[in-house]
């Protein structure tokens, strides 16, 4: 956020209108001003923090000592109080209006609600008057109870987003593991099914053998051969099914897991801009350390008969003494907001590492799932091509062989015999399938 002007009419010891313009990018403002009514005290008492409440009370509607209402008016006008404030924040310029008697607060001229200006700055009041602008009654940072500091850094870098998004990633998660073990379910009961199907036709493979002990060994054994393939390419054909729905299911899950990684990865990015956000909070803080060592530089060059460079009053050396040591005071907390800084930065930048890393062990493990899926469905290919071979052989044998009019009767009696029987595999296999659906 940029603060380029600041406006406010009948504000405290401000009557009538006026007009601040920090629309400057060259170097910082230094605020100061002269107490025309008592000389003596210099620039104490010229109003300098009634500018700071202006600020503050067209935000959130009340001073920094938590005066609002009529308390804020000027003493003596009885017309409306008012104050705006335009400012820049990521490359878009705002203007807050708030007024008393008429009640107003305005974004750019719409009305809005204190929550709408809570969620354009970025900060509520408690934590604005931490962050931003800090009253000469307030508490600083360190004073505070450790519940109220945990609650301040909460709010000032909206922690509870990221808890939000960490448990939506973490219910994704469980939500794909039981996908998985569905999934595990299904293939364990179907391959339960397979297995009594296969019991079945075992009995029909020895229903064959008897029939083939009565006839042509030969034929017989062609026979019960093409018997047993046509039942197993029964069940290779269900299987694929079968196979094509888990191919279908798997692929779901793939574009499920793309999402969660899709999440995970707006999450990593978001980290990333966290850490840029704070290497530039970072920065700007080593920046005014610089100009605190600046500073310092200046009073040790002071003579004892020269002035101040901030207030221009006659100096001393125990008026020096005072300067450098509040900027020695300022630049010990920027060091420590720079290490803490540094300490986040670090945090966000292992998180992001770590969501990567799950995202590339989820990409894995679909991979894994579907390249065994094809194997299988290769392997009932196959099955289907062998019994196809078998037909054309039994088909040669019988044309060479010559087989008489009533060996064939016999061996069509036989056939129907074991039709029964791969209709009642069939039937199983339909029941099977049905369930499956289920």
């Amino acid at each position: 956020m940029k603060i380029k002007e600041v406006s406010f009419e009948n504000f405290k010891s401000f009557r009538g209108k006026h007009k601040l313009d920090l629309d400057n990018d060259k170097g910082i403002f230094f605020l100061t001003g002269q107490n025309e009514a008592d000389l003596a005290i210099g620039a104490n008492g010229a109003g300098k923090s009634t500018l700071f409440d202006a600020i503050y009370w067209c935000f959130y509607g009340k001073t920094l000592r938590g005066l609002h209402a009529s308390n804020i008016r000027s003493w003596g006008h009885l017309g409306s109080t008012r104050a705006t404030v335009s400012f820049e924040g990521k490359g878009t310029e705002h203007v807050i209006t708030r007024s008393w008697n008429p009640n107003l607060l305005e974004i750019s001229g719409t009305t809005v609600k204190q929550e709408d200006v809570d969620k354009l700055i970025g900060l509520n009041a408690e934590a604005f008057k931490h962050a931003v602008i800090m009253g000469q009654t307030n508490p600083m940072f360190f004073d505070l109870k450790p519940t109220d500091k945990l609650g301040l850094v909460s709010d000032v870098l909206d922690l509870s987003k990221w808890v939000a998004l960490s448990e939506k990633t973490k219910n994704k998660s469980i939500a794909l593991q039981k996908e998985l073990d569905k999934l595990e379910r299904t293939i364990s009961f179907s391959k339960g099914k397979l297995a009594g199907l296969y019991d079945n036709l075992e009995t029909t493979t020895h229903s064959a053998e008897a029939w083939e002990e009565s006839n042509n060994a030969i034929v017989g054994e062609i026979r019960a051969g093409i018997v047993i393939q046509e039942l197993n390419i029964d069940n290779k054909q269900q299987q694929v099914q079968d196979l094509g729905k888990r191919l279908e299911e798997t692929t779901n899950l793939k574009a499920s897991i793309i999402e969660s990684m899709q999440d995970t990865l707006d999450v990593m990015h978001e980290f990333q801009r966290v850490g840029t956000d704070l290497t530039m909070e970072k920065r700007e803080i080593e920046i005014n350390c610089e100009h605190c060592k600046v500073s310092l530089e200046s009073f040790d060059r002071l003579d004892k008969e020269g002035k101040c460079y901030i207030c221009e009053q006659e100096v001393d050396s125990t008026h020096i003494n005072k300067h450098k040591e509040e900027l020695q005071d300022k630049t010990s907390k920027f060091g420590l907001d720079i290490a803490r800084l540094q300490e986040q930065i670090e945090k966000a930048d292992q998180s992001a590492s770590e969501l990567v890393k799950r995202r590339d062990e989820m990409n894995e493990d679909l991979d894994l799932v579907r390249q065994e899926l094809k194997a299988d469905e290769i392997n009932f290919r196959l099955g289907t091509e062998s019994l196809e071979r078998h037909r054309l052989e039994l088909a040669q044998l019988l044309k060479e062989r010559g087989i008489q009019i009533n060996q064939e009767n016999d061996h069509l009696k036989s056939i129907d015999r074991i039709s029964e029987q791969i209709k009642y595999a069939e039937n199983s296999l339909e029941k099977f399938k049905v369930e499956q659906t289920k």
